[in-house]
Protein backbone atom coordinates (compact mmCIF):
# COMPACT_ATOMS: atom_id res chain seq x y z
CA UNK A 1 0.00 0.00 0.00
CA UNK A 2 1.10 3.60 -0.16
CA UNK A 3 0.33 6.89 0.88
CA UNK A 4 0.01 10.63 -0.38
CA UNK A 5 3.09 12.95 1.62
CA UNK A 6 3.55 16.47 0.91
CA UNK A 7 3.03 15.99 -3.12
CA UNK A 8 4.53 12.83 -3.18
CA UNK A 9 3.09 9.39 -3.06
CA UNK A 10 5.24 7.05 -1.10
CA UNK A 11 5.23 3.41 -0.59
CA UNK A 12 7.36 2.11 2.13
CA UNK A 13 10.09 -0.59 1.15
CA UNK A 14 12.77 -1.30 4.23
CA UNK A 15 14.01 1.53 5.88
CA UNK A 16 13.18 3.80 3.45
CA UNK A 17 10.44 4.17 0.81
CA UNK A 18 10.04 4.40 -2.97
CA UNK A 19 8.52 8.18 -3.78
CA UNK A 20 6.31 9.01 -6.90
CA UNK A 21 4.89 12.10 -8.09
CA UNK A 22 3.18 12.37 -11.84
CA UNK A 23 1.57 15.53 -13.27
CA UNK A 24 0.37 16.45 -16.47
CA UNK A 25 -0.99 19.74 -18.52
CA UNK A 26 -2.87 20.09 -21.68
CA UNK A 27 -0.80 17.73 -24.20
CA UNK A 28 1.56 16.49 -21.65
CA UNK A 29 2.43 13.87 -19.11
CA UNK A 30 5.46 13.84 -16.51
CA UNK A 31 6.71 10.98 -13.74
CA UNK A 32 8.97 11.38 -10.98
CA UNK A 33 10.19 8.28 -9.22
CA UNK A 34 12.83 8.43 -6.54
CA UNK A 35 13.68 4.17 -5.07
CA UNK A 36 14.34 3.25 -1.46
CA UNK A 37 17.85 2.86 -2.61
CA UNK A 38 18.33 6.46 -3.98
CA UNK A 39 18.05 5.79 -7.81
CA UNK A 40 15.92 8.57 -9.08
CA UNK A 41 14.52 8.96 -12.61
CA UNK A 42 11.83 11.06 -14.58
CA UNK A 43 10.25 10.97 -18.13
CA UNK A 44 8.47 13.74 -19.79
CA UNK A 45 6.12 13.16 -22.91
CA UNK A 46 4.73 15.34 -25.16
CA UNK A 47 0.80 13.74 -24.92
CA UNK A 48 -1.80 13.44 -22.53
CA UNK A 49 -3.27 10.11 -23.29
CA UNK A 50 -7.28 9.67 -22.37
CA UNK A 51 -7.07 6.88 -20.59
CA UNK A 52 -4.38 8.39 -17.98
CA UNK A 53 -4.29 5.96 -15.46
CA UNK A 54 -4.07 3.45 -17.71
CA UNK A 55 -0.77 5.40 -19.76
CA UNK A 56 0.36 5.91 -16.29
CA UNK A 57 0.37 1.89 -15.53
CA UNK A 58 2.35 1.09 -18.11
CA UNK A 59 5.00 3.91 -18.54
CA UNK A 60 5.54 2.95 -14.77
CA UNK A 61 6.09 -0.40 -15.42
CA UNK A 62 8.32 -0.10 -18.53
CA UNK A 63 10.69 2.36 -16.45
CA UNK A 64 11.13 -0.07 -13.60
CA UNK A 65 11.67 -2.74 -15.59
CA UNK A 66 14.56 -1.26 -17.31
CA UNK A 67 15.42 -0.18 -13.64
CA UNK A 68 15.34 -4.09 -12.85
CA UNK A 69 17.25 -5.35 -16.41
CA UNK A 70 20.59 -3.47 -15.38
CA UNK A 71 22.35 -6.00 -14.02
CA UNK A 72 26.23 -3.94 -13.51
CA UNK A 73 25.58 -0.39 -12.42
CA UNK A 74 28.08 2.25 -13.40
CA UNK A 75 30.97 2.59 -10.07
CA UNK A 76 31.64 6.11 -10.96
CA UNK A 77 30.25 9.38 -11.83
CA UNK A 78 29.83 9.98 -15.36
CA UNK A 79 28.70 12.96 -15.20
CA UNK A 80 31.36 14.84 -13.60
CA UNK A 81 33.02 18.05 -15.31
Amino acid sequence: SYYYGMGWMVRPSGDDANWWHTGSLPGTYSIIVRTSNGFTWAALFNTRPEDENAFSREVDQALWDAYNGVTNWPAVNLFTK
